[in-house]
């Protein structure tokens, strides 16, 4: 993470990554400077957690500047998005919108915020042997439906699996999702993950949803590259709970 202030709060680290400044003028009233911050956050959970959703903007409680000013503006607060996105990976970016007030100030003397996360607490899996063979085999995981139609691999290259998920079983929340909300990974004979880098929605309707689904063997860092893909493995949440992430950060500076 580099030099970049964080924070642990229970099984989360939260990283304040970038303070971007946006300064505007109106020439019809040159006093009338607008002075706005926009705060990055990282958020990323412990690897044993299994993140379903998570903020899209940060809540802040208190942010105030090294002249004592308050940096929260209501009226922002008020329009920010407070609901929650699917998951699409092991990192979440948050963001938060601060108001400079007056000139002077160079740093954020405190911060103090918090995020809402969706954490899956029980699971049911399913798996697809041979997954490379397999053709129309279906599985119903936790209640949903899923048919694996084929797989389609060229040795070492990519590998792209299509899907269909049936409606039954999903909330609307998650069906409106359901490519970030399935989980479906792609194995090697030793359990070893192949990277998902997306899943397209090739077809839709009321009731099923065809998806395909693009992986890649991983071999960052110089480390050796999973094995042959063998298994996909299905994992549908049962049970879930929310928890809210609180972080506090002291001495952030400011643009000048």
């Amino acid at each position: 993470m580099g030099r970049a202030p964080q924070v642990v709060s229970g099984p989360f680290l939260v990283v304040a990554t970038y303070i971007h400044a946006n300064y505007s003028v109106d020439l019809n009233n040159p006093q009338n400077v607008n002075r706005n911050c926009n705060l990055q956050l990282m958020v990323c959970p412990e690897p044993k957690l299994r993140v379903l959703q998570g903020s899209y903007q940060a809540i802040l409680e208190e942010a105030v500047d090294d002249r004592g000013n308050s940096l929260i503006n209501p009226a922002m607060m008020a329009a920010q998005m407070h609901g929650l996105q699917p998951g699409s990976g092991n990192i979440w970016n948050l963001s938060a919108y601060l108001a400079v007030k007056g000139e002077g100030a160079r740093k954020i003397a405190r911060l103090k915020g918090r995020a809402r996360f969706v954490i899956q607490t029980r699971a049911e899996e399913a798996e697809v042997a041979d997954i490379v063979n397999a053709r129309n085999v279906t599985r119903t995981v936790g209640g949903r439906k899923f048919l694996i139609k084929e797989t389609r691999y060229t040795p070492n290259g990519p590998c792209q699996v299509f899907v269909t998920v049936y409606r039954p079983g999903w909330s609307p929340i998650e069906w409106s999702q359901i490519s970030q909300t399935a989980a479906l990974r792609l194995a090697d004979a030793d359990g070893n993950s192949w990277f998902r880098t997306h899943a397209a929605t090739t077809r839709s309707s009321n009731d099923e949803i065809d998806l395909t689904l693009h992986f890649q063997r991983i071999n960052w860092n110089g480390a050796n590259a999973v094995g042959e893909p063998a298994s996909l493995i299905i994992e549908v949440p049962l049970e879930t709970e929310e928890l809210t992430v609180p972080f506090e950060f002291v001495d952030l500076p400011l643009p000048t």
